[in-house]
């Protein structure tokens, strides 16, 4: 045998190998698929026809109804509810405890809490993105939250 044609063996060899794997996955691919339409466990009841199903539903017992519950006051905390403060660099909730107190904070897209610290008998919370920088100056007016926003 000279070394073309064993070249050429091993090449046919090789498709015929390729051939039977390719053959194997997509049997095996076929199954499986298969089994997962049908399920893999049998039913232990067939599916029921159309009519059955009215009739079945026509026999079943009406729901309970119920009652809406009954309202409650909210609880108060004693504490006056946050107000939202908007700024292009994110959102700061906050309330006057009667000094300014920042509850949370929500970065906009994009922007990162940088830090929150006091600042001219109020709260200050900065927003970075890049070289992007939004301050929010947080104080209290008549027991109300408001907002001096600085960009850079």
């Amino acid at each position: 045998m000279n070394a073309h044609t064993s070249r050429r063996t091993r090449a046919a060899g090789a498709t015929v190998a390729w051939l039977a794997t390719a053959a194997a996955a997509t049997v095996a691919a076929s199954v499986a698929v298969g089994a997962i339409g049908s399920g893999i466990l049998p039913s232990a009841e067939p599916p029921l026809r159309p009519d059955e199903v009215d009739r079945r539903l026509a026999a079943a017992p009406a729901p309970a109804t119920s009652t809406a519950p009954a309202r409650t006051a909210p609880v108060s905390t004693g504490r006056p509810a946050p107000t939202v403060l908007s700024s292009p660099g994110g959102i700061v909730l906050a309330r006057c405890e009667p000094d300014p107190f920042i509850v949370t904070t929500a970065p906009g897209q994009g922007y990162g809490v940088k830090d929150i610290e006091p600042e001219d008998g109020g709260q200050r919370v900065r927003f970075e993105s890049g070289r992007n920088r939004v301050e929010v100056l947080v104080t209290c007016t008549g027991g109300v939250p408001s907002a001096t926003i600085r960009t850079r």
